[in-house]
This record gives structure tokens, C-alpha cells and sequence, in this order.
């Protein structure tokens, strides 16, 4: 299999996991980087989000939007730049947190149940390398 059909592949299949197992919690899985991403850097601008996970500022925004509609993310206006926005989860962002989080961990274990947990750990390394920016 190719490069690009093992990453369609894997993206493809991911999505199709975290649907079914974020509806449980009321989420879709387009949400899920986003919540995770807030609670592990509370006080984020929206800007440093748009380049933490390499997606446009508008597609950031918008997507805050719809989390802050929902009651996942509180959002002001940065003290020092008002064109900035600063981000914090919210209690009901912390509360599913934990199980995004093992969600995750449970899938990455999926996908990788036939390695061993060092060639897990080359993995994510190489996958970190060849990050695109």
C-alpha cells in the first residue's frame, strides 16, 4: 500500500471510530482536536490553536464558534490585542476530557495492535518528523 492510501486509509477510519464513539458523549470527532488541544494549553489564543494544529484561522474560528455555542469553550477578548480571542475549556470540556483521551489512546492501540510498543514509540517519532508545516 502506498503512502497516501495508508494515510487516507488510517484518516478515513479514525473518522469513522470517533463518530461512533463521540456520539456516546454528544461530540462529533471534528470536535475532539479541538477540546483536546484547549485543555492541554487553557489560555490559548485562537491564532496559537490555528498553528498548534496546522489548520486555517477561519476553519479555527469558526469551529470555536460552534464549541462555544455548545458550552465547550469560553472565550474573551485578549486583554492586550483585541483582535485576539483567549480560549478556556469550559467544566463540561473538562468533564469529557478524560474520556477523549482514552478514546484516543484506545484507537492508537487499535491501529497499532500488531507492534510492539517500542516500534509504537519509532512511530509516533517518525510521525512527528515528517510533520508537514
Amino acid at each position: 500500500m502506498g503512502f497516501s492510501k495508508a494515510i487516507s486509509a488510517i484518516y478515513r477510519k479514525s473518522n469513522i471510530h470517533y463518530d461512533r464513539e463521540l456520539r456516546k458523549l454528544g461530540l462529533k470527532s471534528g470536535m475532539m482536536m479541538y477540546i483536546m488541544c484547549l485543555c492541554d494549553n487553557p489560555g490559548i489564543s485562537q491564532e496559537e490553536m490555528a498553528k498548534d494544529l496546522m489548520i486555517d484561522k477561519s476553519t479555527v474560528a469558526k469551529a470555536i464558534k460552534q464549541l462555544v455555542e455548545e458550552g465547550y469553550v469560553l472565550r474573551s477578548q485578549s486583554e492586550v490585542d483585541n483582535r485576539e480571542y483567549i480560549l478556556q475549556p469550559s467544566a463540561k470540556a473538562l468533564k469529557v476530557y478524560e474520556q477523549l483521551n482514552r478514546t484516543q489512546e484506545a484507537w492508537f492501540q487499535t491501529l497499532t495492535a500488531g507492534m510492539t510498543e517500542v516500534e509504537r514509540t519509532l512511530f509516533l517519532s517518525l510521525l512527528d518528523k515528517i510533520r508537514v508545516e
